[in-house]
């Protein structure tokens, strides 16, 4: 069996994206781990799915998969690629889609080669006391622990993220239980800057997360704000309606098919 795939990024977050539209899709959760790996697969960040809508007023869903090939509720940078993913492939004529996700749908326009994505604000969940010794150790402050599709601990440090242990940081917070599945952020604020590190779920570090950069938004409630991660910037605006707009590029890398070995 065949499957193609075709290759994107969003500032270095890269993605292995599929259709369900004209082939089936049937691989488990270790054939996406060996897809994943970088040396003998092709690799990736995350795998897309896109599928039918769900809802009929939907244009297409998505569905998300970590690179240790366990399954995600959302992906901002993903979807943003897979959206322009659809445009190429011409899949759609539209400029604007609504695709839904695992628990809701967002809205997704493209204008000038970059990809704008609508998001909810983050839900807020409650921080258990466990963490605190954990900050004091790496000199943070807990901002918000939130769902936006999926979960994001968002930490707060007076020196840039370059400078923090994001492996060592990541490892003791995913020993607390409410974090063993979440995203992991540490930002900087220097006016509308933004500057973030975060350690994904079912990955590790990426040079970029769009969900993060949602989240924190949110968190912080402003209009306007730049985050700058590792592999490039992304643009936030927080609407009237208390919705965030997360807006960046996307870049196409390469058309692969993987085909499994029979046993």
């Amino acid at each position: 069996m065949s499957i193609k795939f075709s290759k994107w990024h969003a500032n270095g977050n890269d993605f292995l994206i599929t259709e369900c539209l004209s082939q089936d899709f049937s691989l488990n959760k270790k054939s996406i781990s060996q897809i994943a790996n970088r040396h003998q697969g092709i690799g990736f960040d995350q795998l897309i799915l896109v599928c039918p809508p769900i809802n009929p007023k939907s244009d297409f869903s998505f569905r998300f998969f970590n690179a240790d090939g366990t399954e995600a509720g959302n992906c901002l940078n993903g979807s943003r690629c897979a959206v322009s993913f659809i445009k190429q492939q011409h899949f759609s004529k539209k400029d604007s889609l609504v695709v839904d996700i695992k628990n809701s749908s967002n809205s997704y326009s493209i204008s000038r080669g970059s990809v704008a994505t609508e998001s909810t604000m983050a839900t807020s969940l409650n921080i258990p006391r466990a963490l605190d010794k954990h900050l004091l150790r790496f000199k943070l402050k807990k901002v918000g622990f939130v769902d936006i599709g999926n979960k994001h601990l968002i930490l707060s440090s007076k020196s840039k993220p370059s400078s923090i242990d994001l492996i060592s940081l990541d490892k003791v917070i995913r020993s607390i239980a409410n974090f063993n599945d979440s995203n992991i952020s540490v930002f900087h604020k220097d006016k509308n800057v933004v500057s973030v590190r975060t350690s994904e779920n079912g990955v590790g570090e990426t040079l970029s997360c769009g969900s993060a950069a949602a989240a924190i938004a949110s968190l912080l409630n402003e209009k306007n704000l730049v985050i700058v991660s590792p592999g490039g910037k992304l643009k936030t605006l927080k609407t009237k309606k208390d919705k965030i707009i997360l807006k960046g590029p996307t870049e196409h890398i390469m058309e692969c098919t993987w085909e499994r070995k029979k046993k």
